[in-house]
């Protein structure tokens, strides 16, 4: 598949953020779009969108936290269009705070969404893929699924685990026409973390403590499509995320001290002596 034009794709949570940037940047090389949100006004927002630009695109709700919805939309689109080409698995959420302040429950609502729903869009399109024998299935992670962070506990076990999803199906898939990839950027300028759960912290103090500047989403979108079209079996942007990756895999003993450091501020600012 060595271009977008008149290919079909699926992008999850496509009602903002680097979903819908997604959305645009695909349409915008020809590919037709089914946005899916669990906002469906957001998603057909997206949709507008691109109509505006002459691009082609539907819009529709989804739950990726349901398994027989995101099966059904996978297949229903298919047998419209007759294909799936790609198959974005985007929709995530974010949580920030340390675990001694969190429960059981923290962990199985990030989970639900950021891994059930990329392994329920993963199992539905590998299904018609491999029975069509082409097919690419984009899995959007990050890089805190490959730098061990502190602050952000379950949203780092989700990240990590969509990380090991996709390098072990990516091996399988090969023989059988389906590319699989995961994308891991760094600091990117959305709401994600605004509209995310922040447990005894706030979404201001987890930006401040970002040490670098925010990505913009259409630029984020461009890398991740380019890394697509080449097949990259890993997508890790920008400058910032690959430095810390690289200091992660040849430095290690520099991660713990940076790690520290953050804790530390954070106790600073919220918990008393």
């Amino acid at each position: 598949m060595p271009g977008f034009k008149n290919k079909v794709a699926i992008v999850t949570g496509a009602g903002a953020g680097i979903g819908r940037a997604l959305c645009l940047e695909l349409a915008r090389r020809g590919a037709h779009v089914t946005a899916t949100d669990v906002d469906a006004d957001n998603a057909e927002e997206t949709a507008v969108l691109i109509a505006e630009t002459g691009g082609s695109a539907e819009a529709l709700p989804l739950d990726v936290t349901r398994e027989q919805d995101v099966r059904k939309l996978i297949f229903d689109a298919a047998e419209k269009r007759g294909r799936l080409d790609y198959m974005f698995n985007n929709a995530g959420i974010s949580m920030g705070g340390e675990v001694r302040d969190m429960s059981s429950g923290h962990f199985s609502k990030i989970m639900d969404v950021n891994l059930w729903g990329v392994i329920y869009g993963t199992l539905g399109a590998y299904e018609v893929m491999t029975r069509q024998g082409f097919g690419h299935i984009v899995n959007i992670a990050s890089f805190y699924g490959l730098v061990p962070l502190p602050l952000s506990t379950p949203y780092n076990t989700s990240k990590f685990a969509v990380v090991g999803l996709s390098h072990s199906l990516r091996a399988e898939a090969a023989g059988l026409g389906v590319h699989v990839s995961v994308a891991c950027p760094g600091y990117i300028k959305t709401d994600l973390i605004k509209r995310g759960d922040m447990v005894r912290s706030t979404a201001e103090d987890a930006l401040a403590l970002a040490p670098f500047s925010l990505y913009s989403v259409s630029k984020a979108a461009g890398v991740i499509v380019r890394g697509v079209k080449r097949n990259q079996g890993m997508i890790v942007f920008p400058l910032h995320a690959k430095l810390m990756w690289w200091a992660t895999r040849f430095h290690p003993d520099l991660l713990p001290f940076a790690s520290r450091w953050m804790v530390k501020r954070f106790r600073a600012r919220h918990r008393s002596p």
